[in-house]
């Protein structure tokens, strides 16, 4: 998935740019705690970039930092999943990727959504997923 930054919103635990007119990333900053209020505002964010198109998502995880047990909950939710092909959690370390399995299993995402510790694998399997699911 080709990436060409078009548009950046941010607030002072995440930055959530338009990369294409189908990839959003999710860039949550270094010690970053996430509220369910953080992650309403991302995806209010999210939606202002996107509007009604279809989309997939890299959601860039830091290597310290966390989300509450209602961030969770509402980040699994339908309402984050609107008009999402799919989703990809990019994980800096191996306890990360152990939490964010749980996270898929636990709360069960209402959407595709799948781990990675590679930017370049997580990429073409979005790119996959768009071509394959939004016809």
């Amino acid at each position: 998935m080709e990436k060409t930054l078009s548009k950046v919103l941010s607030f002072e635990k995440a930055k959530i740019s338009l990369l294409n007119d189908r990839l959003v990333e999710v860039l949550i900053e270094e010690h970053a705690y996430l509220e369910k209020e953080d992650l309403e505002k991302i995806n209010s964010m999210k939606y202002e970039l996107v509007e009604n198109n279809p989309y997939c998502l890299i959601f860039k995880a830091p290597k310290y930092g966390g989300i509450s047990a209602d961030g969770r909950a509402f980040s699994a939710s339908a309402v984050t999943y609107k008009n999402c092909i799919a989703k990809a959690l990019l994980v800096p370390s191996l306890s990360s990727r152990i939490i964010s399995n749980f996270f898929i299993k636990f709360h069960k995402p209402q959407g595709l959504t799948k781990v990675f510790n590679n930017e370049k694998e997580a990429l073409m399997w979005l790119e996959k997923q768009f071509a394959l699911n939004s016809k």
